[in-house]
C-alpha cells in the first residue's frame, strides 16, 4: 500500500523579498545629477575682487565712484602692521575715510565730531543722488576694527535715510 502525505499550507505565507537594486541605481543617479548641477552653478558665479581697507588703498578710486553709492572706509589704528596691536587698543579705529576726506576716530570727542561731519556728508550725498531710493553705502573695514566703530556709520546711514548698506571686511591678506 502506498503512503500518502498530506501537506498543510501555513496561513503566514513565505518570506517576501524586495529588490533594492533599482532604488540604489536611482539614488546614485540623483547624487550624480546634484553634483554636476552644483558644479555648473558654482562655475557661473562671478569672482569678487575686494580692495583691502589699509592705509594704501583706503581712498576712493574716481573710476569706481557712482552717483548712487558712497564708500566709508574704517581704518585700523595699526594699518598694515597687526604685530603692533596691544590688548588695550586692539579693536580701535584710526579714522573714517569718505570721498578723499579723513575724519579721526581715536578719542570719543574726535569720534563724535567725525560722526557729525559724516552724517552731513551722507545726507548730502543721498539728497544729490539721481535716485535717492536706490542710493546705498558701502562700509569697508579691517577685521581687527571693533563693531563699536562700525555701528555709528550704520546709525548715521539710517538717520540719513539710506536703507541699503553693504559691509565689506578684510579677513586675511593674500
Amino acid at each position: 500500500m502506498a503512503k500518502s502525505q498530506v501537506y498543510k499550507r501555513s496561513a503566514g505565507g513565505g518570506a517576501v523579498t524586495f529588490n533594492m537594486t533599482p532604488m540604489i541605481d536611482v539614488t546614485f543617479q540623483l547624487i550624480l545629477f546634484f553634483i554636476l548641477a552644483g558644479q555648473m552653478a558654482s562655475a557661473e558665479l562671478a569672482s569678487l575682487v575686494l580692495h583691502e581697507p589699509t592705509e594704501s588703498v583706503a581712498t576712493e578710486d574716481p573710476a569706481l565712484m557712482q552717483a548712487n553709492k558712497i564708500v566709508v572706509n574704517v581704518t585700523s589704528i595699526h594699518g598694515a602692521n597687526p604685530d603692533k596691536a596691544t590688548l588695550a587698543d586692539s579693536g580701535d579705529a584710526k579714522a573714517y575715510k569718505v570721498r578723499g576726506r579723513e575724519f579721526p576716530a581715536r578719542t570719543p570727542v574726535q569720534r563724535s565730531e567725525s560722526q557729525a561731519a559724516l552724517a552731513k556728508i551722507l545726507k548730502a550725498a543721498r539728497d544729490a543722488a539721481p535716485e535717492p531710493k536706490e542710493f546705498f553705502i558701502e562700509i569697508r573695514a579691517d577685521k581687527r576694527v571693533s563693531y563699536r566703530h562700525i555701528w555709528p556709520v550704520l546709525d548715521m546711514a539710517g538717520r540719513a535715510g539710506i536703507g541699503k548698506v553693504n559691509v565689506t571686511a578684510l579677513l586675511e591678506r593674500g
